[in-house]
């Protein structure tokens, strides 16, 4: 009885291993290979038909369009290409997009804004553009953009009194009321409430 047991055994381990060995030496079937793509490109439609001239006309001459030729007006002043003068401070146009998130772009910006060599409208764009440069979206501003705003209020609060003149302290005016109806807008509450 042992050995038959053993026999069965020895006959079945054999058998497992038969099927594993037809499992491994078995040859692999091959993938599908895709067949190349073939690009058809659509044939140019026919030319349309010329207009056929009955017996005895002329044929009609072929229909050009030309544009009409622009006449300036001359009630209307001819407006001039603006030349926009380079920044003299440019690295302060750079800095103008971390103000209120940026210690060392705050001091550049600054001193940018309180030199008086600087000409007094490229100093008043520095200050009124905190209301754009550096937000999420320049016309839409988003509501992440309310910690920047918050910032910018309080440095434009901080910095106004000591406006260097009436240029910056009217720049200041206009960029706090322009970020004030930002926080307004999208947190529901007036700024300092």
């Amino acid at each position: 009885m042992k050995n038959l047991l053993l026999i069965s055994l020895a006959l079945a381990l054999l058998a497992s291993a038969a099927v594993i060995a037809a499992i491994y030496l078995m040859p692999a079937t091959p993938k599908p290979v895709p067949a190349p793509l073939v690009v058809v490109e659509p044939e140019p439609p026919p030319p349309l038909p010329e207009p056929v001239a009955q017996a005895g006309e002329p044929a009609p001459p072929p229909q050009i369009e030309t544009p009409a030729p622009q006449i300036p007006d001359p009630a209307v002043p001819a407006q001039k290409p603006r030349k926009k003068t380079p920044d003299q401070d440019p690295m302060a146009r750079v800095a103008l997009s971390f103000v209120g998130t940026d210690p060392d772009a705050d001091a550049l910006w600054m001193d940018a804004i309180n030199n008086s060599k600087l000409p007094a409208k490229e100093r008043k764009n520095l200050i009124e553009d905190l209301n754009e440069d550096g937000l999420s979206n320049r016309k839409h501003p988003q509501i992440i953009d309310v910690p920047l705003i918050t910032s910018r209020l309080q440095l434009i609060e901080r910095l106004r009194p000591d406006a260097m003149d009436e240029t910056n302290a009217k720049a200041f005016d206009e960029a706090h009321k322009d970020l004030a109806k930002m926080y307004l807008k999208l947190t529901g509450s007036a700024w300092g409430e």
